[in-house]
């Protein structure tokens, strides 16, 4: 059924109905927002609903939300001399009514669109993407990784991110919208905020109260660690698998404790068409020395490359700069077939994505899932952290391969991916299916199906 906005209605939808009223019956003087939102409102920034409400806890599209800040920073002038038909968004009708907000933020580098090349006007906006359009507007268009990091890091100093606020993937309701704007406009940076490092605090490294227990024992696979970072540190690594158990011990001296936050993560990795990557976790200094000690259960005796990374506290899991590096002679029987055949056993977790990898598992006719990963997005942090924390939980055939959502966009429009933790499935190296909210549970059933 055909559907018409009436004057009143129209009005509901942006946001900026013209109402006389002191104060909205929605936000009490008790509301968290209150302050910000009466501000805007006497200062002619929003107005109410036709029925008098302000609803602070209503999302807020990416148009609606242009708008108000086209209105709050630019000119009347600015916004009806904006050459419209310049605008290439496919989805920006040049008759709507938010297409000259949207033409004076593009203009102004506020805003590019997605990869596809929309705006998505409807869309809601989210804190990222909010504050990447008025952080651009106060200190120009920036770079970073992830890409709104300086945006963030900028509101985030400046106070105006409200603390209610607990992800930059959040979206924006019209409370905490008035109060970026208050806090900008009016100055006011001693109210309680979020700042770039709440949102990504990175693990938390523990303190090391009592000494390592290094096993002891004869360890048939060692090798030597050599500093690839033009340092001076060195060091040995040795395993061994027996009695159902893998243990690893590095040994490494010579190497400058980390600063700012960081620390020494050690990793074994298996490398060639099947490469699979496993963290041996943090090394510990221990007698001037940092140690490096690993069990588990299942036979890794295969991944003869050690590589020591130097990571941030960031809640990446993925490996950061490599320190040192070396390989571990091989054993003789270590190699694992399945019953029906002589195919390998593969375990590879979230290993980058590659053309010729991706290319090679088709081939193959292995099953396989693509992870369509972002390192701004905290629920694609947190997935890779499971994968990492539980990898003795998902059977020995299982292989996700980290794809880079920002990047990879020709793979997005071919698999139709449209967000972050989104699975594209390949069963026997055959296309399955699309299906976004990735989790270590959806991983875990399709590879012992």
């Amino acid at each position: 059924m055909k559907s018409f906005l009436t004057s009143s209605t129209l009005a509901l939808v942006l946001g900026f109905a013209s109402v006389a009223s002191a104060s909205f019956p929605d936000v009490p003087s008790s509301h968290p927002h209150s302050e910000a939102i009466n501000y805007l409102k006497d200062n002619n920034i929003v107005a109410g609903n036709p029925d008098g409400t302000y609803k602070p806890g209503n999302n807020i599209s990416r148009a609606a939300f242009t708008k108000i800040i086209v209105e709050t920073y630019f000119s009347q002038n600015d916004i009806n001399n904006c050459s419209i038909n310049n605008l290439s968004f496919p989805d920006v009708d040049k008759s709507a009514w938010f297409a000259p907000y949207v033409c004076v933020a593009f203009n102004n580098n506020l805003v590019k669109g997605y990869d596809d090349g929309t705006f998505k006007p409807g869309n809601n906006i989210n804190v990222a993407e909010a504050a990447k359009i008025i952080s651009a507007y106060r200190n120009g268009e920036q770079s970073g990784t992830p890409w709104f990091k300086p945006y963030i890091e900028d509101l985030g100093g400046a106070g105006a991110i409200p603390s209610q606020v607990s992800a930059v993937d959040q979206m924006v309701n019209r409370g905490v919208m008035a109060e970026m704007i208050f806090r900008l406009k009016a100055g006011k940076t001693n109210k309680a905020h979020k700042k770039y490092a709440d949102f990504f605090p990175g693990s938390t490294t523990v303190a090391v109260t009592s000494k390592i227990n290094i096993p002891g024992g004869s360890f048939p696979q060692t090798g030597s660690l050599s500093d690839v970072s033009n340092g001076v540190g060195s060091g040995t690594a040795s395993a061994r698998f027996e009695n159902g158990k893998y243990t690893l011990v590095a040994d490494m001296k010579n190497l400058p404790d980390p600063q700012d936050d960081y620390f020494y993560e050690g990793w074994i990795v298996r490398q060639g068409v099947n490469l699979s990557v496993v963290s041996t976790g943090e090394a510990v200094k221990q007698d001037g020395k940092y140690i490096n000690v690993y069990e588990t259960n299942k036979d890794l005796s295969d991944h003869l490359h050690y590589v020591l990374t130097l990571e941030p506290n960031d809640g990446d899991p993925a490996p950061a700069g490599h320190i040192l590096e070396g390989n571990l002679n091989a054993l003789s029987t270590n190699k694992v077939s399945t019953d029906n055949d002589s195919k390998v056993m593969v375990k590879m977790i979230n290993v980058p994505y590659s053309e010729n990898l991706f290319n090679q598992l088709v081939e193959d006719g292995e099953s396989f899932i693509l992870n369509f990963h972002a390192d701004w997005c905290p629920t694609c942090n947190k997935l890779s952290k499971e994968l990492v924390n539980n990898i003795n939980d998902l059977s020995d055939d299982t292989i996700v391969l980290k794809t880079d959502y920002d990047a990879e966009t020709a793979l997005k429009k071919e698999y139709g991916v449209t967000r972050q933790t989104t699975g594209v499935y390949f069963e026997d190296g055959v296309y399955v299916e699309t299906k976004g909210g990735l989790s270590f549970e959806a991983i875990k059933a399709f590879f012992q199906e």
